[in-house]
């Protein structure tokens, strides 16, 4: 799967803002920790490949056997997963933190960083 994420940070960037978020033993961090944990709960599509296929069937009006037995799956999966994205991103930068740390968080969490 390739993902095209448009967050605007260069790498240099989002790797500055994860760097400027607070010390892991700190009770700060702890609580976002959490925040961020919670909000991904939300959002079980994006590490689960049933539930994935179940909410890019839904989203488009067809069930999962359509979706998969049609052409267009890596271009529907990819959107979807996207547009989930985009709105952990949201979710996240209203649990206290800046938005291109919310795109370091994500980035890093996605490999994108190394």
């Amino acid at each position: 799967m390739i993902i095209d994420l448009k967050c605007g940070y260069t790498k240099r960037q989002l790797i500055l803002a994860t760097a400027s978020l607070p010390d892991e033993e700190t009770p700060e961090a702890k609580d976002l920790a959490k925040k961020i944990d919670d909000i991904g709960k939300t959002f079980p599509e994006l590490s689960d490949k049933k539930l994935l296929n179940e909410g890019i069937a839904n989203s488009n009006g067809i069930t999962v056997s359509e979706l998969l037995n049609g052409p267009n799956y890596e271009v529907l999966r990819d959107e979807y997963v996207l547009s989930r994205i985009y709105l952990f991103k949201d979710e996240i930068v209203k649990a206290g933190i800046t938005d291109v740390q919310a795109w370091g968080i994500i980035c890093y969490g996605l490999n994108l960083l190394t």
